[in-house]
């Protein structure tokens, strides 16, 4: 049996873009859905549409967000490689 062995990895540094990825990867990001804890506004500054803005939303379904998703090729299947931990992104 071929044993993993755990160890440190340095593949985040302090840019915004390692920073966004880490905190997508970690469901950290500040978006509205976590207001449902206050009584806020759960609904995406985006789009302005009645969904919850949740990191789910953020990343796949907000209309705000889909000319920039054409503009870059960005698809559903990329954007959950990256968010999987594919190497080739990192």
């Amino acid at each position: 049996m071929n044993k993993k062995e755990i160890k440190e990895e340095n593949i985040y540094d302090n840019t915004f873009k390692s920073k966004l990825l880490f905190r997508c990867r970690t469901n950290s990001l500040q978006l509205n859905w976590r207001k449902r804890f206050s009584g806020g506004e759960e609904k995406c500054d985006i789009c302005q549409e009645g969904e919850s803005e949740t990191l789910q939303h953020f990343l796949l379904h907000c209309q705000g967000l889909k000319d920039i998703h054409s503009r870059y090729a960005i698809t559903e299947d990329t954007i959950l490689e990256v968010l999987l931990f594919n190497p080739a992104y990192v």
